[in-house]
């Protein structure tokens, strides 16, 4: 079956037999359950963050608007 031995087939079949059933069944549900937290508590912080700014800027003359939301998108380009 492809030049592997029969030794090697059964090692690449059950190369995850080691980890046991508690690594499938309590750690990774952890890991998405905590990945799930921090992406709605980065989504709330930053919404958190963005209302009170854009209604500052809102409340701004359209002159200053302008230069605002020119700094806002500058910044948000240099982190990415």
């Amino acid at each position: 079956m492809g030049g592997l031995s029969r030794r090697s087939r059964s090692t690449v079949t059950n190369g995850l037999s080691g980890l046991g059933c508690s690594a499938s069944t309590i750690l990774y549900p952890i890991i998405i359950l905590r990945s799930f937290l921090l992406g709605a508590a980065t989504a709330f912080f930053c919404a958190a963050a963005a209302f009170p700014l854009a209604f500052f800027i809102s409340g701004l003359k359209p002159r200053y608007k302008n230069v605002a939301l020119t700094l806002v998108v500058i910044h948000f380009g240099q982190i990415s």
